[in-house]
């Protein structure tokens, strides 16, 4: 799952602003592709008396932190190329907006992954294609893999 949270100044984002920053980055991972249910978005956000940045007050910072469970990006150009798009998904409600923002990818072991109790299947076997199809998860059993 990719996990995204936006630590951002409070109405910083209007709701269709959030929705449409969510579908971006969802259509991002479908291009992987991955199952659009993976793609989590929050957004938290920050009282205008809580962001400093060089310990001065910032009302117009963003902070992205990126989880990356389901899939993990390996080489430098791997992670680069992902940074890029997804600068480019985001730039409208950032660089456009004339706002400042970091943005932070973590890859994590999938091993400590569940979805609601399921292990996720391996990418492209035939119960990852189940939860392509359904976009959702459903039980499945390693013992498909072996046949």
């Amino acid at each position: 799952m990719p996990f995204h949270r936006f630590y951002c100044s409070a109405n910083l984002y209007t709701k269709e602003e959030k929705q449409a920053i969510a579908r971006s980055i969802t259509n991002l991972y479908a291009l992987v592709p991955l199952p659009r249910f993976y793609v989590v978005v929050n957004f938290i956000e920050v009282g205008q008396d809580d962001c400093y940045v060089s310990g001065e007050q910032h009302a117009k910072f963003l902070r992205i932190h990126v989880q990356h469970l389901a899939r993990n990006l390996q080489t430098v150009e791997e992670k680069r190329v992902f940074l890029a798009n997804y600068e480019k998904a985001i730039a409208p409600y950032t660089k456009d907006k004339g706002i400042d923002w970091e943005l932070q990818v973590s890859n994590e072991d999938p091993a400590f992954w569940n979805w609601n109790g399921i292990s996720p299947p391996p990418f492209g076997s035939e119960p990852f294609q189940m939860w392509m199809k359904v976009n959702k998860p459903v039980e499945w059993a390693e013992e498909v893999l072996q046949e």
